[in-house]
């Protein structure tokens, strides 16, 4: 008599019936500890407000955006003590992004109907801090970043760390172990057994957090968290989900990874910007400074109202991008920058359609320029 398996088809029908009904992506903007603010669709928020006197003056300003697999913020104390008391300010800002259609597909696989899994994530931030108390860790800038995936009333991983950056010098944790540089442009991983062919939810936070604390004799004071880019750019600051590797997440040979929501299919996700020729911002210039169309050095010039950090970057046609032109702290007024036609490898580009990005301050600019031989 032939025996028939029942096993694989319950698992099936537990796995179906235990599947939860897909919702809406969630988005949200925290800035401080009680002012958040949630949406279905992605959205940017920005503020910018005197702190209560702790003896002086600062005037917090902080920005983030939460996208379709990725978070931004940016936060900043600008800070003057007024009298002899030592005093300080702190500043707080949050972005969480949640899909819940965070989908693993393939052969279900026996009890418990788990694979090995993993998810690759990068988090990239400039951290600054000047003035204050030496040596005193209570004058820092900070970023925490996050990831959770859950289902079916369990966790199946979570992935956390921090990075300090201040007056006593580095600290990090967790994933961000051994982070030293104010410049962080980190990849890191989350790794588990995750089920299959039911919609998993993953949630991105990361926070930005500083304090200024000082005293008459260091006045002035200043600390930045900068971990912020514009809405539509899946490349710049930020904390994402990472496909740069070619996968988006690592999984053995049948199965692949979906994310409508996010824009994630067969275990890619484009790592690119909205790219297309906008307006000139009221804050800040992008133009160009030579021949277009042109078989030489591109040039273009870039004006900023006030000194900060900005990004250069060239993308290609499809928005793939092709080479990083400037990255740092630069300072108010016009500056004039270069792309020699070379990619970041090195190669000469090949023919055709460019597009030069500015950013600063979460604001975006972009020019068309053409390659020709």
């Amino acid at each position: 008599m032939r025996r028939i398996s029942w096993l694989p088809a319950m698992i099936l029908a537990y796995v179906i019936a235990a599947t939860p009904a897909i919702a809406a992506p969630l988005y949200t903007v925290s800035i401080g500890n009680f002012s958040s603010v949630g949406s279905a669709t992605p959205f940017r928020r920005d503020s910018s407000v005197t702190l209560p006197p702790s003896n002086g003056t600062a005037l917090f300003t902080a920005g983030a955006y939460a996208g379709e697999g990725y978070v931004n913020v940016l936060q900043s104390i600008d800070a003057q003590w007024e009298n002899g008391s030592s005093g300080v300010f702190t500043s707080r800002i949050e972005a969480k992004a949640l899909t819940t259609d965070f989908l693993i597909t393939g052969p279900i696989p026996p009890y418990p109907g788990l694979v090995p899994g993993t998810l690759h994530l990068r988090v990239a931030a400039d951290l600054l801090s000047a003035g204050g108390f030496d040596l005193n860790g209570g004058h820092h800038s900070q970023i925490t970043v996050r990831a959770d995936v859950s289902g079916y009333g369990n966790i199946y991983g979570t992935v956390i760390g921090s990075f300090v950056f201040g007056n006593a010098g580095p600290q990090s944790s967790g994933c961000l172990t051994g982070q030293t540089d104010p410049h962080v442009d980190f990849p890191f991983t989350l790794t588990s057994n995750f089920p299959v062919g039911g919609p998993l939810e993953l949630l991105l936070t990361l926070v930005g957090e500083g304090a200024a604390y000082g005293y008459l004799g260091t006045s002035p004071g200043f600390v930045a968290t900068d971990a912020g880019g514009a809405p539509g750019d899946r490349t710049g600051r930020g904390l994402r989900v990472d496909g740069s590797s070619g996968v988006v997440m690592t999984l053995p040979a049948g199965y692949t990874l979906d994310s409508p929501s996010w824009g994630i299919v067969d275990n890619t996700y484009p790592n690119l910007v909205a790219v297309k020729e906008e307006s000139p911002g009221a804050n800040m210039r992008l133009e160009l400074a030579s021949a277009n169309p042109s078989s030489g050095e591109t040039r273009v010039t870039l004006a900023l109202p006030r000194e900060g950090l900005a990004r250069v970057v060239l993308y290609d046609v499809a928005g793939r991008m092709q080479r990083t032109l400037f990255d740092g702290w630069q300072a108010a007024g016009t500056h004039t920058i270069a792309w020699d036609g070379r990619t970041e490898a090195g190669v000469a580009a090949p023919v055709g359609l460019y597009f030069i990005r500015a950013e600063s301050e979460g604001q975006g600019v972009t020019r068309r320029v053409v390659r020709v031989r």
